[in-house]
């Protein structure tokens, strides 16, 4: 299911839409988290376990894969889940 919710995180996305091959996630905690991408159909593309943003940094996603179009990144969290809508250019 790619409906965006947001349920008390404070993931963001810095530039959207994205013109580069990278996407750059920032979040107001230290946290572990996993996140997958999907396209508009709902498939999955990316699929990432094993993350850590510190608190107040920057996380690279590479975006180098994705064609252009309208795509979700869906963070899991151990509190909770986010999923964000970006566009790649």
């Amino acid at each position: 299911n790619t409906d965006v919710k947001k349920t008390n995180s404070n993931y963001s996305i810095r530039t959207n839409p994205i013109h580069e091959d990278k996407l750059i996630l920032e979040s107001n905690e230290s946290k572990d988290f996993n996140y997958v991408i999907f396209n508009e159909a709902g498939q999955k593309i990316i699929v990432q376990d094993k993350c850590f943003i510190d608190n107040n940094t920057l996380y690279q996603i590479e975006t180098k894969k994705l064609n252009q179009g309208i795509y979700y990144l869906k963070i899991n969290d151990k509190q909770s889940s986010q999923t964000l809508k970006f566009i790649k250019n």
